[in-house]
């Protein structure tokens, strides 16, 4: 099965936290508030890939691309768990209106969304960090 490693860091001089996967640097916040949340950045991924996933519906089918996509993120105030995302792909007005099921259909097979509905296991343990 192929893996992927994460390395997760503290920023220099702030409470920022590095997220280094493959070649890229994420910057996650960690407590000042200067940077999106961790939870922000999980939401975004799954409107990343919906609105990908719409694109290319559309790529694949010969359709006007989508202009952008909106989410209304619902929170419980207990909780502090996201109740539900909604989100509305943003189409041309020259997208043919006999398509909107159907671009619906598809975007809603987002493989980020498909992970929350379907959640990973999830362990966490703790180790000293080796001197030099």
């Amino acid at each position: 099965m192929p893996t992927r490693e994460i390395s997760v860091s503290f920023a220099p001089d702030s409470k920022n936290i590095q997220i280094q996967i493959e070649s890229f640097t994420v910057i996650a916040d960690g407590g000042d508030r200067s940077e999106p949340s961790p939870g922000v950045l999980f939401i975004s991924g799954v409107a990343a890939c919906t609105a990908s996933t719409a694109r290319g519906y559309c790529h694949r089918n010969g359709l006007p691309y989508p202009t952008g996509l909106n989410a209304e993120v619902t929170f419980n105030d207990e909780t502090h768990l996201v109740d539900s995302v909604n989100m509305r792909v943003l189409v041309p007005p020259e997208f043919p209106a006999e398509r909107l099921d159907a671009l619906q259909k598809a975007a809603g097979k987002c493989t980020v969304k498909k992970w929350w509905q379907s959640p990973p296991d999830f362990s966490v343990s703790a180790s000293q960090e080796e001197s030099s």
